[in-house]
């Protein structure tokens, strides 16, 4: 078994970036694209949490999503990469692995997404299985977000957050 990687964040954003740009058929001067952005932007300004959610919903309302989990990850993966985000997948724990975990100036976001359930079974799991545990002496406060999609409206349909702890 062989693990790849990049050599460099400047390899990993810019191989995020074309990807992106590939799904989602954009151009640099593309005002969905620029949108998204600046929502993620704004987020990592002030952890305007809802209003970015918000936005990666109206992204999603414009991609033909594949209709299984593994697709609104990687895709949600895939934009906070390109964005330049310090964001990881299946980040390891004691107990199992986080979906996605956001590291952002001020706060970490460990997040936990759901197919065809609830964003309230995201945030228990996180609980059950102490995935925000291992930042406790990080500084940052963390906040647990669970996110539902739905195979049939192939978006977020439910999302809920744990204050910051």
């Amino acid at each position: 078994m062989y693990t790849l990687g990049f050599p460099n964040v400047e390899v990993r954003t810019g191989f995020s970036g074309c990807l992106y740009s590939y799904v989602t058929n954009t151009t640099p001067d593309n005002r969905d694209r620029n949108v998204l952005k600046k929502a993620y932007k704004m987020f990592e300004r002030n952890d305007d949490l809802p209003t970015f959610i918000e936005a990666i919903k109206t992204f999603y309302s414009g991609v033909l999503v594949p209709p299984k989990l593994g697709g609104f990850d990687a895709l949600l993966y895939t934009l906070l990469t390109a964005f330049g985000a310090d964001v990881r997948a299946e980040e390891p724990t004691a107990k199992g692995c986080s979906d996605i975990t956001l590291f952002m100036p001020r706060s970490i976001y460990v997040m936990e997404l759901k197919y065809n359930d609830t964003a309230e079974a995201a945030l228990e799991q996180i609980n059950r299985k102490g995935y925000a545990d291992k930042y406790a002496l990080d500084g940052r406060p963390v906040t647990k977000v669970g996110i539902a999609f739905s195979s049939e409206e192939r978006n977020i349909t439910d999302w809920s957050s744990e204050p910051k702890a």
